[in-house]
């Protein structure tokens, strides 16, 4: 599948599976960096379900100072048996001819036992945002999740990346649930809580019971 899309500018683009290798290097150079300045800060009262008083606090906060993450694709190239479909987004050459540059990348993994389709990377270079690149792989990943009759699409976000939170919101995901205990302790994230969003596609093939 190969679609061609135009951004806000007017530039063509495409958005087309990957190949590999000679993908590689051009996507490797994409620049994954988000500067946040807030954050939704995740506390909980209690931590059991049966505590008095259990409950979720949720509170948007400013940064102390602006914050830069980087997300290396280093090694997320080389496995083919864990995604089962990529994709990059690729400016269209002004000559019409020739290879343009690559400008977005996704990967896809698609879960059988509960019919989702996760967004393990979904990824704008710096320069492209803001121009409908990522709405553009957004509808690769709904149309690879409705081909293979899955119901939903899944991913995980940190709680300091606002800006991609927005983006999603945007665009009709919601928040499934969250884990504080995702990432490891002593590196770089460990004072980060990981989000997880969802946005229907499909429809269950059952109803949910409520256990006795």
């Amino acid at each position: 599948m190969q679609t061609e899309y135009q951004t806000k500018d007017g530039r063509g683009f495409t958005v087309r599976p990957i190949a590999l290798p000679e993908d590689r290097d051009a996507v490797l150079r994409l620049d994954t960096s988000v500067v946040s300045r807030e954050r939704f800060r995740i506390d909980m009262r209690g931590t059991g379900l049966t505590d008095n008083g259990f409950g979720i606090d949720v509170e948007h906060e400013l940064l102390p100072a602006p914050l830069q993450k980087t997300f290396p694709l280093d090694g997320e190239l080389g496995d083919e048996q864990f995604w089962q479909e990529r994709f990059v987004a690729e400016r269209i050459p002004d000559t019409g001819t020739g290879s343009g540059s690559v400008i977005g990348f996704l990967a896809l993994r698609y879960e059988r036992w509960n019919r989702r389709m996760v967004i393990w990377h979904l990824y704008v270079d710096r320069e492209a945002r803001g121009q409908g690149v990522g709405r553009a792989l957004l509808a690769a990943a709904e149309h690879s999740a409705r081909s293979a009759k899955c119901w939903c699409l899944w991913l995980e976000v940190t709680n300091v990346n606002v800006p991609a939170i927005r983006f999603y919101e945007a665009l009709g995901f919601e928040v499934a649930g969250f884990d504080r205990s995702l990432y490891d302790p002593d590196g770089e994230a460990g004072s980060e809580t990981a989000l997880y969003l969802t946005r229907a596609v499909g429809t269950r093939t059952g109803t949910r019971e409520t256990p006795r």
